[in-house]
């Protein structure tokens, strides 16, 4: 189940969990990433929903320990097909990915 490959990828990585939504006409991006000592969190408006998405991995990602492995936890198949295609092929459509 893929419970039990999330829960053994955890043992040995930092968990960047991502979010991108709508409230009200606003979009946001969020992110919060684990740590020693606690949770680091952040927050940006923009204009699509995907864009949130993308930017909350982003985000949770340059927060992260570089000496760590992350494993990012995303709601949003589209944010995580685009972000695999960019690291492919190195051309994004969002300007959120061209960073």
């Amino acid at each position: 189940m893929w419970e039990l490959a999330i829960n053994e990828a955890r043992k040995e990585s930092i968990g960047v969990f991502t979010d991108g939504s709508m409230n009200e006409g606003r979009v946001g991006g969020g992110w919060h990433v684990e740590g020693v000592g606690g949770w680091k969190e952040g927050m940006r408006k923009l204009a699509t929903v995907w864009d949130g998405e993308t930017v909350g991995m982003r985000g949770g990602i340059q927060m992260a320990p570089e000496d760590r492995k992350i494993l990012v936890l995303s709601d949003s198949q589209v944010a995580i097909t685009a972000v695999r295609k960019v690291g492919k092929n190195g051309r994004a459509r969002t300007g959120e990915l061209k960073e």
